[in-house]
């Protein structure tokens, strides 16, 4: 037959199944998880690069603007040299990013220079106001009129000098300077051109932008991030002088940090992200690029700026998650199948034990009937042996004195007989009171089951539980990412109030919006999943509960069916000993009859009848011990095959028979007639008593003696004798019946 599994591996094969389907789920999410966090932490980059562009376009506008503003001044319109002098060290003075403001005529001679740094040091004029400037490109420019400009963005009227070495800032400081210049025209009132003032800004004007959001992001936990500034035109091949500006992660300036071939690729479009190794190194590196588009930057400079920052580090905090997850999974899991199995084994051995019982119970009951059985047996013997006695009586009716004798002892054995059978009923009440005890035991047993199994489920509910705290601590996140979105909004507004210096704050305000919608998504991805855990739990503790509950109901429906075949059984047995000590009662009378012979025929007669009567009563009892033996036999059957059964639920049904043996029935079938009861024919060999009405018998008489032998003749057409038990038709004859003969 089909092999089955046991209870314990069921459950064992359902927990595992239930933990690899959430492993395999949770492993899922966690990947896809970790993508969407790498894509939004690289896309953070994105926008860093953004911030950056912004910041350096913001600066770029002033400065285009500083040097108009400049040569719009009286002072330096004026023409005195020292005038311009006293002017150009406020200018560098206050701004602080002008190395050099230098002020020449039409022909490029110099007219004044500031003649103090930035922080206030003197310096020697006289070297760069010795030089003539009219060959320079930057003067050539200016006078012509080919200023750097964009008639859409209102870039007009200033020369912008690419960043390089400053001869100018050089020869003033007397050390190699580095930096850019915006040159513009100094005119009078009426338009007259009187010369060309050009500013001479440092590297800190661009340094200060890119200083402040490297500082921004170590505080954010990336301090390995480097910022570049370069010059890329779309489809030209970056080189080594495409570099304009590199921040390290020290925040100091060096060389190039990002490889060629990135910025070839880059080239054609104006922002990008990606995961990049480094050229050199060969370092994964997360690549944020952005050209500088704004309305306050003229974009045919072809600026761009290159965040970039090792990804171990930029990602180290989700490896932590990721390993910090899959070992608390790990361990729950763990947990989960060794409480599995400590619960199935002990479900399983606890069931165990009670099919064990049962099975040493049914095996009790069923050699109990066949007990039963073989009592019957020797009650219809006795039954028969009885019948043939009362045949040899009524054969030798004419050996009176004989047959009287044979009464006597045939009645002594049959009161013996009689003692026995009460006795092996008695016998047979107290195995039938021990079976029930028994299955009372059993009954027990499954009540125990039910508990076990009512505790089991219990101890499911606590997992749903658990899972349902893991729920509401999901909902605090997403509580908390909703105030994280609130927090960001109210930012984004206050960052609008403040105008344009708040500008950059909305930016970051704006992303942590964004992480709070994301961390808020994901709360309620997660939320879902632990209430479609919950669910799945809930619906197996009740499919579980249920089985079991049909299975247990079954199981105390056959009990409770046993129980009241064994009462049956009990009551028959009491009737069994009632009628046995019937027969003993009624053989001791045949026996007195048998002594008193006094009495005459009569009383030999009536005993006669009486011991039909008993045999009768005796052929009757015997037929329904065996069928009380067979009934309870067949009950033994149905507890046995409900053992098996709930043995084939625990252990799996490998070692069970495909067929139950049957126990042959003792006697014939049910509602047949047992073959030691006497057949009706041989009760009719049985001589009747026959009436001479001419002879009168006394016992007085002469010539007439009670100890001659009676003589009887066979009759033509015998009187079949009728049974007076449960089956009689007819009362018992009395001493005057007709139809006795006189003696």
């Amino acid at each position: 037959m089909a092999q089955t599994k046991s209870l314990k591996a069921r459950l064992l094969i359902i927990t595992c199944g239930t933990t690899v389907t959430l492993a395999a789920a949770s492993w899922g999410f966690v990947r896809y998880f970790s993508n969407l966090s790498r894509q939004s932490t690289l896309a953070t980059y994105e926008t860093h690069a953004d911030s950056v562009a912004d910041a350096l376009a913001a600066q770029f506008y002033e400065r285009y603007g500083d040097v108009q503003a400049f040569a719009a001044n009286e002072a330096l319109q004026s023409g005195k040299p020292s005038r311009i002098t006293e002017a150009l060290n406020t200018y560098v003075s206050l701004y602080g990013i002008y190395d050099t403001i230098l002020v020449v005529d039409v022909d490029g001679h110099p007219v004044a220079t500031n003649s103090r740094s930035p922080d206030g040091k003197p310096l020697a004029t006289d070297e760069l106001l010795a030089k003539n400037f009219s060959t320079a490109p930057w003067f050539k420019a200016t006078v012509a009129g080919k200023f750097t400009e964009d008639q859409q963005k209102g870039f007009r009227g200033t020369y912008y000098e690419r960043t390089g070495i400053d001869e100018i800032s050089s020869t003033l400081y007397g050390e190699e300077m580095h930096g850019n210049s915006f040159s513009a025209v100094i005119k009078d009132r009426a338009g007259k051109k009187l010369g060309v003032v050009t500013c001479r800004a440092g590297l800190r004007w661009m340094m200060a932008a890119l200083k402040e959001h490297h500082e921004k992001l170590r505080q954010h936990g990336f301090g390995e991030s480097t910022i570049t500034l370069a010059r890329i035109a779309p489809g030209a091949t970056p080189d080594s002088s495409s570099w304009i500006l590199h921040l390290d992660p020290n925040g100091q300036s060096s060389g190039p940090g990002a490889s060629p071939s990135l910025l070839q690729r880059w080239s054609q479009g104006s922002r990008a992200a990606e995961f990049a190794q480094h050229a050199e190194t060969g370092e994964g590196l997360a690549i944020g690029f952005a050209r500088i588009k704004s309305a306050k930057f003229i974009e045919s400079l072809d600026w761009s700026v290159i965040v970039q920052t090792p990804s171990k580090s930029l990602l180290a905090w989700l490896d932590r998650v990721q390993l910090t997850f899959y070992s608390v999974f790990g361990l729950l899991s763990f947990l989960l199948i060794t409480w599995s199995i400590r619960i199935s084994s002990k479900i399983s051995s606890q069931l165990s034990a009670a099919v064990g019982q049962l099975t040493i119970d049914a095996g009790e009951i069923k050699g109990s009937s066949r007990r039963m059985a073989e009592t019957g047996s020797s009650l219809s013997a006795s039954a028969a042996q009885q019948s043939s006695s009362l045949e040899e009586t009524a054969a030798a009716v004419d050996e009176i004195h004989s047959m009287v004798a044979k009464n006597a002892e045939n009645a002594s054995q049959s009161k013996s007989v009689a003692e026995e059978a009460s006795k092996t009923a008695e016998q047979g009440k107290r195995a039938v009171n021990s079976v029930l005890v028994s299955i009372e035991g059993i009954q027990a047993n499954n009540e125990e089951v039910i508990r076990q199994v009512g505790e089991g489920n219990e101890q499911l509910g606590e997992v749903i539980q658990v899972i349902q705290e893991i729920h509401n601590k999901t909902k605090i996140i997403n509580d908390i990412a909703f105030q994280t979105k609130l927090l960001s909004f109210n930012a984004s507004v206050e960052a609008a109030r403040a105008g344009e210096a708040g500008k950059g704050f909305s930016v970051v305000a704006e992303e942590v919006g964004s992480l709070a919608q994301l961390s808020g998504t994901a709360a309620k991805d997660i939320a879902d999943m632990l209430h479609t855990s919950s669910a799945r739990v809930r619906t197996l503790i009740e499919s579980t509960r249920g089985k079991m509950d049909l299975m247990i109901s079954s199981g105390r429906e056959r009990i409770e069916g046993g129980i009241r075949t064994v009462r049956d059984c009990n009551e028959t047995l009491d009737q069994i000993v009632t009628q046995s000590e019937e027969v003993s009662r009624r053989v001791s009378e045949i026996a007195t009859a048998s002594r008193e012979q006094s009495q005459g025929i009569q009383e030999i007669t009536r005993a006669v009848r009486q011991l039909e009567i008993v045999t009768q009563q005796n052929a009757t009892g015997a037929r329904d011990s065996a069928e009380a033996s067979q009934t309870l036999s067949l009950q033994a059957d149905r507890l046995d095959q409900l053992a098996k059964d709930l043995s084939a639920t625990l252990q799996g049904s490998a070692s069970i028979p495909d067929r139950i043996p049957t126990i042959p029935p003792m006697g014939g079938s049910m509602g047949s007639s047992s073959p030691t009861e006497p057949p009706q024919t041989k009760l009719r060999k049985v001589l009747p008593f026959r009436k001479k009405p001419a002879v009168k018998a006394t016992h007085e008489k002469a010539g007439s003696s009670s100890s001659e032998p009676l003589k009887t003749k066979k009759t033509s057409t015998p009187v079949p004798l009728q049974a007076t038990g449960t089956h009689a038709a007819t009362p018992v004859p009395q001493h005057d019946d007709p139809r006795f003969e006189d003696v």
